[in-house]
């Protein structure tokens, strides 16, 4: 049964009325009947009713041409024409070509649009009385007809579009990778491929897809649209699913589908980095050249790849760039662990590599992809300041480790990460240039307090490099600007955690000791970072001897003029030097080093570039303040280093005995009225030091000397008596012996005399043995043996008179010099006097050489490797020449020779960064005097490759002649052992006793010849340890097992560190081990000078390279049983306090672990107390006794005070219910009777309390914070006054509480009222012109210390945005603008940072409160809404975030003030592959589209008014104006073959098609 189908009405017939079930009726009621028009339209028969034609004719004309529509002429069958035409219709139908292509008729007109104009014509002109009228109606008809039909008719529809992106299909592998085939070949036309694309191609995958195949870079783009947009459209789906299904998140940032776009769009650009950090990282592994030559072709295709996509906008651009940032900072030591240490070792470099140098993971690879994408990005990365400023921290974070790498490298250590030297070089200077044109462009970017303890040297480092090449006015703007940077980053380290959270060692527990402490108790927080000018900072460059310009700048007087030099601190500086020099609480060894480094540190590094009025004010200065300590306390200073002191400097011409004199008689402490007595034997105390000062000055014959001690001294002092007495000794123990070769013992028990001299006859007597010595190896006419003996009893006498400077400087050239060519040594000789060279090298590096380029350790260098050269080729070398070759070639300034030619360089402080405590900076300059002829010369250039020849040349081996020469020589039958036994053998004959010195080197050669031969297997230390251990464990001699071990440490044949091991696996071994570590009384008979000496400077050695390892050795001996009952501490007392007191001072956080942690409460207190030397009587015990000690502290004795306090403290505080009122008492006590001898602001007390436990110095702090904001009084001055002014040592107390806390600091309700009490009277303050005080600076810098140190429990306080929060903040700003803070300019840079800082913490907050947490599959989504209950219960707060943050209304930061605007160099950065800005902003398809000004309007704004209601436009017409923009992912070419399908919809553009008769 057939189903009524519906048909057009159209199609049927205007008079049907039934319908019939007849197909054949059906059919013809289809035929289609036009009306006849009511009006005679055609041939518009009632305008010719009045024509005198013939009626009939026109009757019959109407009847043929039936009236009909204009043009329009129907069809007739056969059966409706007349008889005549019928036979024409019929053959017309029997045509064959309408048969084969159908029936159509000839249009009537060439032009429809033509066809009734000649009508019209003859309509129009008909009449001419409406002519005008009727034309422009039917003009005005005629062109809304035909814009009608293209507007509406023909019109584009916009639902036509039907834009798709190509599915996605799965494919078999095969079929994938012909896919991918083809899309790499750019002959198949993407219409072919583009139908389907494959599926699973995401990610990484489709980055390597693309550039594995090379893919042309169109169609690359193409694919990655096509898959991103896929990607997008089903997390579109999803996303819209789930929020049907949940609802909107409440404060989700991803209920908008923009912000979900974003999001999206960040984990595409994760991929991206991501990929290219995996691709970067495999360059390391290229290993052949074929491999190369793939890896680069790849590379340069994945970065023009990138660089698409960053163009095309198809990564989130800010995102990207610092994800690539990061790729600067993978792999790079910043762990807990590492930074204090890192801190510490800055110069150290070989204390880094023993400890965790293999753990920085320094890929080259992904650093110069990295590096190479900032450049490409360039031009973007400087239009945003926190990416600046981030780019800044990691280019130097990478300038410092790879220069510390490459220095390694130096060291014969590889690292396996090490570049190239070429390379690294390269790399770093490309770094140099970027952070020298950030530095220029904006010096606000090195505002990174977070790692500034690290940064601060390279950033300065390449400032200065950068600055020998300009002009001397931006040399000073460098300065001044690197000055303000280092202040603003000191001012902002906040919470150094990366310190503090350092994990502890497990520790044995120990009955009564700190095993039961909480780990942060069981800890210290050993870290400071301390400020430049920190005296304490300056102590412990003294103490570790690292004595630099840096340090110089800090002594150096203030000068006035455009240049302003030095330091406005620097009496308060060189009176801390020379206090160190002379105080009980540091020991400066025998021979006095450390003042003599001090003193030729004083006159090379300040006095040389001093000159005029300012030398005589530091010189002044110097006498000035050894008046003070000759008339301070005689506990302050050891009389002894005073002498040394003073004749340090009057030898080296600083001081002068006559200027001495001059204000020791203008003092009038040695004036008696006439006719008064003084009691000679009960003389003041500052009498009695004045006259052993001048006992010991190095005078003979001044009568204004001698005068006033014959008159107060009744005893006398014969000074010409000594003098000959000495001279008389000297003669007969050294020169005498030297002269007939009989110096072959160890006279220095002769010379008890000589010791027992003041320190001037000392020197007197020095100068006058030296000026001998000279002249009798110069005129000699016998020769003179020098054997290792000779050398170490010269040594010994030098080092008793306090003179090595001589010794060194004098002695040991003129012997190295040989001019008088009388003078005979051997290897051994050299070798020797290299080894003490070495050990003294921090010495000699601070000796002036012969003129004032040159250096006394380069002239030394030199004639050690010219001596060599020529003993070398005469005799075996069997000593560990190398270590020196390595020595001389790290110490040695590489490029000196080119900065001394800069002579403005050497004399700017800023720009001459040689320091005394690293290598690098031995002057090789080569200065000759005239008269030395040219082929007698020895230049730095022979110098260096000499010493490159040694440093490459291989130790040989002994011919078997000499080797069975020597076996003959000590009758060792041995020539029938393998190699292994022989090493035995040798090693069986040291250890008998009775052998002689030449014996012992014979053997000890041998054993050389054989470490060589076993070194490839490295057996031979094997060997040696096996035979250690056996000896060991032998039932030999105590002594005689200790002399053998001493004799192998000597020899070198086993390394002391090798040694200590043994104690950890032989418990027996200890005591052993400990006598060849420290010694004993009666060693010395058994060793020979050169020996006992040489087995000193390997303990030292140890002591100071090996400090954990010796620590640890020691802690265990002292550990069996009480510490003072110990065995070694019977013995060794003395020592065992000096060491342990050494490492307290350098080492105190492992000195704390591995001993005090383990000893009993009472054993740490008598400890220390020990070390603070007290008597027994007066020990420290509790914290009520330090009332006591409190005027004795001191910078000197800092850390034994801190100890102390951290262990009285624990016991005594622990699970204590008034700590806070126990504390309260100890700071007053504190706070009243501490003596500030240097300054009070900048002092010991701000650490004094640094190595308690947290939860006790969080009290400390908040009692002096609310002593400092409840009392401090704004009337007529601003004091705090408790007895004392307390704002200076309260200013110090914060400046290093700040710098240095290691945890937040918690905001209390009622710390916050005082705090905004404080800040109103403040606010009142800063525009009170009376009160514009340096009291008022002091307080305000306080208050803003106290800021920082609480800046994150504050910043969350404020984001809670109550009324007295904005306050707060609204007076914060008030101080910002205040009137004192104009013309305060650090104060209110300070403030500003602060501010700034304090706007991005609570912006944070902000933002972590309106986050919630998420879960879910997709990343950013919860599964469920938040329940009503949770909503009423305002677990989702709504912050006032926006009226908060409109209160920080900071001003911009001044670019406009940039000092190098017209100096910046656009060559330092420039490169071809950087993008312009005109790429960046308008290159690709995303910016043509978008770029182009399109706008979207309405189609017909003025339309006219249209008698046809479908064009009718009733809509009202809107002006507001939209951009066309398009997402880089939508502009895809199309694949389709349909009219409007593209990415863009045509009716957009007012398309429309037009359908035309054919011609």
């Amino acid at each position: 049964m057939s189903k009524p189908r519906s048909r057009n009405s159209l199609l049927s017939s205007h008079n049907r009325t039934s319908y019939s079930n007849s197909t054949k009726d059906e059919l013809l009621a289809m035929k289609y009947q036009m009306d006849k028009p009511a009006l005679p339209l055609y041939p518009l028969s009632d305008l010719n009713t009045n024509s005198s034609s013939d009626t009939d004719s026109s009757k019959r004309d109407h009847e043929e041409h039936e009236t009909t529509y204009p043009d329009f002429k129907p069809w007739k069958d056969h059966t409706q024409l007349a008889g005549d035409k019928q036979e024409q219709e019929i053959q017309k139908m029997s045509n064959t070509s309408f048969l084969n292509k159908g029936y159509f008729e000839a249009p009537q007109v060439s032009n429809e649009y033509y066809s009734a104009r000649n009508l019209i014509q003859a309509t129009v002109f008909s009449s001419t009385d409406n002519c005008n009228y009727v034309l422009r109606e039917l003009s005005q008809h005629l062109a809304n007809a035909y814009k009608t039909r293209n507007e509406v008719i023909n019109k584009i529809k916009y639902d036509s579009n039907n834009f798709r992106i190509p599915p996605r299909v799965t494919l078999t592998a095969t079929k994938k990778e012909a896919w991918l085939k083809d899309l790499g070949n750019s002959n198949i036309p993407i219409m072919k491929i583009g139908e389907k694309i494959p599926h699973g191609i995401r990610n990484k995958v489709l980055i390597d897809s693309v550039c594995s195949r090379n893919v042309p870079l169109n169609r690359a783009l193409w694919f990655t649209k096509c898959v991103l947009f896929s990607e997008l459209l089903a997390l579109r789906r999803k996303h819209q699913a789930r929020l049907s299904v949940s609802g909107p998140i409440p404060g989700s940032e991803f209920n908008t589908v923009e912000k979900f776009e974003i999001h999206w769009l960040q984990e595409w650009t994760q991929q991206v980095c991501d990929y290219i950090l995996k691709f970067s990282r495999e360059m390391v592994h290229i290993t052949t050249p074929e491999k190369k030559e793939h890896y680069m072709n790849k590379l340069t295709y994945l970065l023009t790849y990138v660089q698409s996509l960053y163009v095309e906008c198809l990564v989130d651009k800010t995102f990207f760039l610092s994800v690539i940032f990061k790729s600067l900072k993978d792999g790079l030591p910043l762990e807990v662990k590492h930074i204090n240490e890192l801190v510490f070792t800055s110069n150290d470099d070989e204390k880094l590599t023993e400890t965790w140098i293999d753990e920085i993971d320094l890929n080259y690879g992904q650093r110069l992809v990295s590096l190479t994408l900032i450049k490409i990005f360039w031009k973007d990365i400087l239009k945003t300041d926190y990416l600046c400023k981030e780019l800044s921290e990691l280019l130097l974070l990478n300038h410092l480790f790879i220069n510390r790498i490459s220095s390694l490298e130096s060291h014969s250590y590889h690292h396996k990460f090490a570049l190239p030297e070429t390379l690294a070089q390269n790399v770093l200077e490309m770094i140099s240039n970027t952070v020298i044109y950030l530095f220029k462009y904006n010096t606000n970017v090195f505002i990174i307090p977070k790692y500034w303890i690290l940064l601060q040297d390279p950033l300065v480092k390449i400032m200065v490099e950068h600055g020998e090449s300009q002009l001397e006015n931006e040399q000073d703007e460098i300065k001044n600007q690197l000055e303000l940077i280092k202040y603003r980053n000191e001012s902002l380290i906040l919470n150094l955690k990366h310190v503090a959270e350092h994990k502890q060692p497990k520790v044995r527990a120990r009955s009564n000791s700190f095993s039961n402490m909480t780990p942060i108790e069981n800890d210290i927080n050993t870290f400071m970072n301390r400020d430049t000018n920190d005296i304490l900072r300056i102590l412990c460059c003294l103490d570790r001897v690292k004595l630099n310009n840096d340090l110089a700048s800090l002594l150096k007087p203030t000068t006035h003029g455009i240049r302003k030099t030095g330091c406005p601190n620097w009496r308060i500086n060189l009176r801390l030097v020379l206090f160190w020099c002379i105080t009980p609480y540091r020991s400066h060894k025998n021979s006095s080093e450390g003042i003599l480094i001090v003193c030729n540190f004083l006159k090379k590094h300040i006095l040389q570039s001093l000159h005029g009025s300012i030398r005589t004010e530091f010189e002044t200065e110097l006498l000035e303040i050894i008046y003070q300590i000759a008339e301070s306390y005689e506990s302050l200073f050891v009389k002894y280093n005073l002498y040394v002191l003073i004749n340090e400097l009057y030898q080296l011409k600083v001081l002068t005995i006559a200027s001495y004199l001059r204000k020791l008689i203008a003092s009038g402490i040695f004036f008696l009225a006439p006719g008064t007595t003084e009691d000679l034997s009960n003389l003041p105390p500052v009498v009695k030091i004045h006259l052993d000062i001048l006992q010991s000055l190095p005078v003979l014959n001044n009568r204004q000397c001698d005068s006033i001690l014959k008159k107060w001294t009744p005893e006398g002092f014969n000074f010409k008596d000594k003098f000959d007495r000495g001279q008389q000794i000297l003669q007969t123990e050294i020169i005498d012996r030297l002269v007939n070769n009989t110096f072959n013992v160890n006279i220095e028990s002769n010379w008890n005399y000589i010791k027992s001299l003041n320190v001037g006859l000392k020197f007197l007597l020095v100068n006058w043995i030296t000026n001998v010595l000279k002249t009798t190896l110069n005129d000699s006419p016998k020769l003179i043996h020098f054997d290792p003996v000779v050398i170490a009893n010269l040594y010994m006498f030098y080092s008793n008179c306090d003179n090595l400077t001589v010794f060194f400087k004098v002695l040991v050239k003129t012997i190295l010099r040989n001019e008088g060519g009388m003078i005979i040594f051997y290897l051994d000789s050299l070798y020797f006097i290299a080894k003490l060279v070495i050990h003294h090298f921090k010495l000699i590096k601070s000796l002036a050489g012969s003129n004032d380029l040159s250096s006394t350790g380069y002239e030394l260098f030199k004639l050690i490797v010219t001596t060599y050269k020529d003993l070398s080729q005469r005799e075996y070398n069997y000593f560990s020449f190398n270590q020196v070759w390595n020595f001389i070639d790290d110490v040695i300034e590489k490029e000196y020779h080119e900065k001394a030619k800069r002579s403005k360089v050497l004399e700017n402080q800023l720009f001459s960064k040689d320091t005394m405590d690293t290598p690098m900076n031995i002057n090789t300059v080569d200065v000759h005097s005239k008269s030395s002829s040219s082929s007698d010369r020895y230049t730095s250039a022979d110098f260096r490759n000499d010493l490159e020849t040694l440093r490459n040349s291989r130790v040989q081996a002994l011919d078997p002649s000499e080797v069975q020469d020597t076996l003959d020589t000590l009758n060792l039958e041995i020539s029938e052992l393998s190699l292994s036994e022989a090493v035995t053998a040798q090693l069986e004959y040291l250890f008998k006793q009775g052998i002689s010195q030449d014996q012992e080197n014979l053997i000890i050669k041998l054993l050389f010849n054989a470490r060589i031969s076993l070194k490839e297997d490295g057996s031979f230390n094997e060997l040696v340890r096996q035979f250690v251990m056996n000896v060991m464990q032998s039932e030999a001699d105590f002594n005689i097992k200790a002399n053998f071990l001493k004799k192998l440490v000597i020899s070198e044949i086993f390394k002391m560190n090798d040694l200590v091991s043994f104690c950890q696996t032989e418990s027996q071994a200890g005591p052993l081990v400990m006598d060849v570590i420290i010694g004993n009384e009666g060693e010395a008979a058994n060793l020979a000078p050169n020996e006992s000496l040489g087995l000193s400077i390997h303990r030292v050695t140890f002591r100071e390279k090996s400090m954990a390892n010796f620590i640890s050795i020691l802690s265990k001996e002292l550990l069996k049983g009480s510490i003072f009952h110990s065995d070694l501490m019977a013995k060794h007392k003395e020592s065992m306090l000096k060491y342990i007191h050494d490492a307290l001072i350098i080492h105190p956080k492992l000195l704390f672990e591995e001993l005090f942690v383990k000893l009993s409460k009472e054993d740490c207190i008598d400890l220390l107390n020990l070390l603070l030397g007290r008597e027994h009587t007066t020990f420290i015990r509790q914290l009520s006794d330090f009332e006591i000690l409190t005027p004795d502290i001191n910078e000197f004795n800092l850390p034994i005070v801190q100890m102390l306090i951290k262990i009285i403290s624990y016991y005594e505080l622990n699970n204590s219910d008034d700590i806070r009122q126990k504390l309260e008492l100890l700071l007053g006590t504190l706070i009243s009777k501490c003596e500030f001898k240097f300054s009070a602001s900048n002092s010991f007390f701000g650490e004094l309390f640094s190595f308690i436990s947290w939860e006790h110095k969080i009290f400390i702090l908040d009692i002096i914070e609310t002593e400092f904001l409840t009392n401090t009084k704004f009337e007529e001055t601003i004091s705090l006054d408790n007895g004392r002014d307390l704002l200076p040592p309260f200013s110090d107390f914060f400046n290093k509480f700040s710098l240095s806390s290691a945890n937040t600091v918690d905001c209390s309700p009622v710390f916050f009222t005082n705090l905004c009490e404080f800040l109103t009277k403040l606010t009142k303050a800063v525009n009170t012109p009376h009160l514009f005080t340096d009291s008022l600076s002091t307080s305000i810098l306080i208050f803003l210390r106290i800021l920082i140190i609480h800046n994150s429990a504050l910043c969350k306080l404020i984001s809670i945005g109550q009324e007295t929060h904005v306050l707060f903040i609204q007076n914060l700003l008030a101080i910002l603008h205040s009137q004192f803070l104009g013309s305060h300019e650090k104060l209110r840079i300070l403030l500003y940072d602060l501010l700034l800082l304090m706007k991005s913490s609570v912006t944070q907050e902000l933002t972590n409160a309106m986050e919630p947490d998420h879960e879910g599959t997709s990343p950013g989504f919860s599964s469920s809404a938040p329940s009503d209950d949770s909503k009423k219960n305002g677990s989702v707060p709504i912050v006032p975030s926006m009226s908060i943050q409109r209160v920080f209304e900071l001003p911009d930061e001044p670019k406009d003030d940039n000092p190098f605007k017209d100096n910046i160099d656009e060559s330092l950065v420039q490169c071809a592959l950087m993008l312009d800005d005109e790429e960046l902003n308008h290159g690709g398809d995303v910016h043509a589209f978008n770029d182009s000004g399109l706008v979207l309007l309405q189609a017909r704004p003025h339309s006219v008014s249209l008698p046809f209601g479908i064009l009718n436009n009733n809509e009202k017409v809107s002006n507001e104006i939209k951009m066309v923009k398009f997402r880089s992912f939508e502009i895809l070419e199309d694949t389709s073959s349909a009219l409007n399908d593209g990415c863009v919809n045509l009716q957009l553009l007012d398309a429309y098609t037009t359908r035309e008769n054919p011609p």
